[in-house]
């Protein structure tokens, strides 16, 4: 599943999370949030700030799922959702 499947229409914003899968056996998860929006509709990418603040252009590949910030705070710390302005 990645995230053209799992979120086809889904427009990625600033400020949703992305989530890769490690790569090789023992890879930590890496997640990050969106800063910037990158590219065009046809090939997608992102300026991103990781899980430990490091900053990088991304262009996601099959590994990587997005997530609306919403739903990952919803999901990640048990409680109420965040509204987004």
């Amino acid at each position: 599943m990645n995230m053209y499947t799992q979120t086809r229409d889904y427009v990625p914003r600033i400020g949703d999370i992305v989530v890769v899968d490690g790569h090789r056996v023992g890879d930590l998860k890496r997640t990050g949030e969106i800063l910037d929006i990158l590219g065009d509709a046809g090939r997608p990418h992102y300026r991103v700030r990781w899980d430990d603040d490091h900053e990088s252009i991304f262009y996601p590949g099959s590994d990587a799922i997005i997530k609306p910030r919403v739903t990952w705070e919803a999901g990640t710390h048990g409680g109420a959702a965040h509204t987004r302005s």
